[in-house]
């Protein structure tokens, strides 16, 4: 119980949501809905990805390209992508933020950064306009 604890309070520091409708027909599911019928490869995979989302943003793409180098093959890593529950709309205004931090952009030299590191355009866009570019 306490592992479950601390793995939402990463999903939560990271701006990842975990949906509160999971009935039939709705959009999400939960980490803990995920946890029934995954595999140990799938449950570590997802507990990297929380991980990782906890210290850094990242694209799905770029997640799933992460744990792929981690060595989870590609199912998995898709996998825990999908099940973490980031907000990838959030995750690309982190990015921005994180790049803003670091240099300084034009509102199109950060989008097409974002672009680079694998949010599509309409979050790079988000994302960018979020870190007040």
């Amino acid at each position: 119980m306490r592992y479950l604890i601390a793995l939402v309070a990463i999903i939560a520091l990271a701006g990842c949501t975990v949906p509160e409708d999971t009935s039939p027909g709705s959009s999400g599911t939960t980490t803990s809905q995920h946890a029934k019928n995954e595999t140990s490869a799938q449950k570590n995979a997802r507990e990297k990805a929380a991980d990782y989302l906890a210290y850094s943003a990242f694209s799905r793409k770029g997640l799933i390209q992460q744990l792929k180098f981690e060595g989870f093959n590609a199912a998995d890593a898709k996998y825990a992508a999908d099940a973490v529950g980031a907000d990838w709309n959030k995750q690309a205004a982190a990015k921005a933020k994180e790049y803003l931090e670091l240099d300084s952009y034009s509102h199109d030299g950060l989008v097409e950064q974002l672009k680079f590191e694998g949010f599509t355009s309409k979050q790079a866009e988000y994302g960018v306009t979020k870190a007040g570019l």
